[in-house]
């Protein structure tokens, strides 16, 4: 008796739990939160940079982990090892540099990758059994962000400046980054492109690539003209051995990509932006006594380029030198990871790098996610983060291909 009466109590949970999971308001909310997770300005310093969104993301992965337990709808072995090593290996370069005493253990890096494990083992959850279900809605939420950033950014009102980035105007939305809507751009276009169906041309994707297109042409990357240009070529190559070949190729071609490409092109041509204030009045605009400098938020100068300057040295002079900064950091990042290529050094900052200015030397990040890799969890960490993308590659490479043959 007392075993009917417990299954008949686990029933409805479980029931309930799957209709959770299935639900489209569930999925959409974890594609929201995977995109906002981007939002660094919504971050609060006073509790180490988790904001809103941080905080509804863990609990929304907390609640999609107990509703696939009650369901039983777990991810596959195979899936919780992909999952599980990248954790594993940073726990193991941890606990290996706290006993040999080389850097001690970073609670709050800890705490982001067991997170992060946590946002990837709810999306294995959500995804499974089609992973294109979950992957279009995901596309479709960074495609509205984005477009909305676009049309924000074009505005003159300045209540929407929180859009612009501070020191050159360009595009960061709601990050504290350009690079990152660069990233969000090539990630949502991708989606668009591999996510349509060759069969009819998605309206929406081929919208919504306009104006994604269009941020990644605000945020002045030249990363985006060179991977969207790339991908054209290739296709357009692809196309002129498919025509001579005896098995033609029913791959479309990446229309996503054409007004994007086109947007980012034209946003290489100095011309200045509706957005972006011209370095001149940005300099004029900054306080002129001495009082009011002191008390003026600290905004770094363009870089000014010597004429007849090479373009990789303008390149790396750009936004107050950044290239030059960030090149400093990687060269140091590798010195450090030939100190333990194999585990790394754990979670944390590790880079040392002295402020121009204040002469103040601080720990960092290598800004560059192979390096960071390496630096946290070495070879064995690096190869267990890469294998599930290229997993996942190789599966919507086939799904493509699948569409094609059909």
């Amino acid at each position: 008796m007392n075993a009917d009466t417990s299954l008949l109590d686990i029933a409805p949970r479980a029931s309930f739990a799957t209709t959770f999971l299935t639900s489209a308001i569930t999925n959409y909310l974890f594609a929201a939160c995977v995109v906002g997770l981007t939002f660094k300005q919504l971050q609060l310093q006073a509790l180490g940079g988790i904001g809103p969104i941080e905080i509804t993301t863990a609990v929304l992965c907390v609640a999609i982990v107990a509703a696939s337990a009650l369901s039983h709808r777990i991810p596959s072995k195979g899936t919780m090892i992909l999952i599980a090593a990248p954790l594993l290996a940073c726990l193991l370069a941890m606990g290996i540099a706290a006993i040999v005493g080389t850097f001690p253990p970073n609670g709050r890096d800890t705490l982001a990758y067991l997170f992060t494990a946590m946002v990837v083992w709810s999306y294995a959850t959500l995804a499974e059994p089609d992973h294109k279900a979950l992957l279009e809605k995901i596309a479709l939420v960074i495609g509205i962000y984005l477009t909305a950033c676009a049309l924000a950014w074009l505005l003159p009102w300045h209540w929407v400046d929180v859009v612009r980035y501070p020191v050159n105007g360009k595009l960061q939305g709601l990050s504290n980054n350009p690079n990152q809507i660069a990233f969000l751009t090539i990630v949502g276009l991708s989606l668009m492109y591999l996510l349509d169906e060759p069969q009819k041309h998605s309206r929406l994707a081929l919208l919504l690539s306009i104006g994604a297109g269009a941020a990644g042409a605000f945020t002045g990357s030249s990363a985006i003209t060179l991977a969207l240009g790339g991908t054209i070529a290739l296709a357009i190559v692809m196309r002129i051995v498919s025509a001579f070949s005896p098995q033609r190729s029913r791959a479309h071609f990446p229309w996503e990509y054409v007004v994007p490409f086109f947007f980012a092109l034209f946003a290489t041509v100095p011309i200045g932006h509706a957005g972006a204030p011209a370095p001149q009045a940005t300099l004029e605009a900054l306080p002129s006594t001495s009082t009011q400098l002191a008390d003026a938020p600290s905004i770094p100068a363009p870089a000014v380029v010597e004429p007849g300057t090479s373009a990789v040295t303008a390149l790396l002079e750009a936004d107050g030198g950044e290239g030059s900064i960030r090149l400093e950091m990687w060269s140091a990042a590798v010195e450090l990871i030939a100190t333990s290529p194999i585990v790394g050094l754990g979670p944390g900052p590790h880079v040392p790098w002295r402020h121009p200015l204040s002469g103040e030397v601080t720990l960092n990040e290598a800004h560059n996610t192979i390096l960071d890799l390496l630096l946290v969890a070495g070879v064995l960490g690096l190869a267990a983060a890469l294998l599930p993308v290229a997993i996942a590659l190789r599966v919507l490479g086939a799904a493509k291909s699948s569409a094609w043959r059909s």
